[in-house]
């Protein structure tokens, strides 16, 4: 089953990838889209959620000497705070 999970997992990534070679050197591309979710609950009553999306970019440059990356991401998010009990200020 795990491995069912896997496979699904690449068919639907939604990253865009894009690899060129030529004699001396390899450029690789790669844009992404996401989405991110988070939730906390506290003991003392406070609840904070948050979610977004995100945009991420790579590019890099190799060649047999060495190579360079660069990465860049963007996001927005929205945040919650919830305190029930009034002990959150």
């Amino acid at each position: 089953m795990p491995k069912y999970l896997i496979i699904l997992f690449f068919i639907f990534s939604p990253f865009l990838y894009a690899y060129r070679c030529e004699e001396f050197s390899c450029s690789y591309f790669k844009l992404g889209i996401g989405a991110s979710y988070s939730n906390f609950n506290f003991s003392n009553e406070v609840k904070v959620s948050n979610t977004g999306v995100y945009l991420a970019a790579f590019a890099s440059k190799y060649w047999e000497w060495g190579g360079f990356g660069f990465n860049v991401d963007f996001g927005f998010t929205s945040t919650h705070i919830n305190a029930n009990a009034g002990l959150a200020k």
